[in-house]
C-alpha cells in the first residue's frame, strides 16, 4: 500500500488494537460476531441506550488510504437465519 501523502502532524495510520486483531480473527475462521449498536443521540446521557443488531459474518476487511492516514474498514453481512 502507498505511502499517504501530504499527512499533517498528528496523523498517523490506524493501529490493529486487540479489537480489530479479534475482528480479524472472526474473519479468518468465519466467527459470527454479535453486533450491539449504541444510540448516538443519547450517548452524551447518563440514560445511555443499545440495541442489539444480531450476528453478522465478515466478508471481509482492508486498511484503506483515508484522506491522511490509513484506516481499517470491516465489511459485515447480517445473517439471514435469525428473526
Amino acid at each position: 500500500m502507498g505511502k499517504v501523502k501530504n499527512r499533517p502532524e498528528g496523523y498517523e495510520d490506524q493501529k490493529a488494537t486487540a479489537m480489530k486483531k479479534a475482528l480479524i480473527n472472526s474473519f479468518q475462521e468465519n466467527i459470527p460476531n454479535r453486533v450491539i449498536r449504541g444510540d448516538p443521540s443519547r450517548m452524551a446521557h447518563d440514560e445511555k441506550k443499545y440495541t442489539y443488531e444480531g450476528l453478522f459474518k465478515i466478508e471481509k476487511y482492508e486498511q484503506k488510504k483515508g484522506l491522511h492516514n490509513r484506516v481499517y474498514t470491516f465489511h459485515m453481512k447480517r445473517k439471514e437465519d435469525q428473526r
